[in-house]
């Protein structure tokens, strides 16, 4: 693959683009960080992706620069195919099995109120909110939550992590801490 990037009025564009037996998969995709904002835009032939995060300048470019692709397909790929929301329930009731043998009554009723909220959940969708606005500390319940993604959107944060990562290590060099643009 051929990688390059350049600085169009302060937004860094990554252009990866196949070369010799790679052009035959026809695989090409564009990113367009604006590190000024924390968003990124990517374009390609396998689909169109986007996110803005809250951290900008230097930080985002870090962000940017070692996200991987599991965490960068979180953020982007939001159309992913979903798991029944029953059997992913029911995988984090199976997690709290224990809870009768808890001994603090405060963590045992936070555990029931969150369950019973879970227990209204019908996709992946609403599994993620009622983990994201709870306070209760659930542990390592979250990785109960299974979700698939397509090939295509495997294979671009594949791409992602593999070819735009390295790029934007690059320009971090270049971005003053307290500057606007690159």
């Amino acid at each position: 693959m051929r990688v390059s990037s350049e600085n169009h009025d302060g937004i860094i564009v990554i252009e990866v683009l196949p070369e010799g037996r790679e052009a035959q998969a026809c695989l090409w995709m564009r990113v367009y960080l604006d590190p000024k904002h924390g968003q990124m835009l990517s374009d390609s032939d396998i689909g169109h992706y986007a996110h803005r995060w809250p951290e900008n300048g230097k930080r985002f470019l870090k962000l940017m620069s070692s996200v991987g692709a599991s965490y960068v397909m979180e953020k982007c790929c939001h159309d992913q195919k979903e798991y029944d929301a029953d059997s992913i329930v029911e995988d984090i009731n199976d997690y709290f099995s224990d809870i009768d043998e808890w001994e603090n009554e405060s963590d045992k009723e936070d555990c029931r109120n969150f369950l019973d909220e879970l227990s209204y959940c019908s996709s992946v969708f609403d599994i993620d909110r009622v983990f994201h606005d709870t306070a209760f500390d659930y542990g390592n319940a979250w990785e109960c939550i299974r979700k698939s993604y397509t090939p295509w959107q495997k294979r671009w944060a594949e791409y992602f992590h593999k070819y735009v990562e390295p790029e934007v290590a690059k320009w971090i060099s270049r971005w003053e801490d307290d500057a606007d643009e690159v």
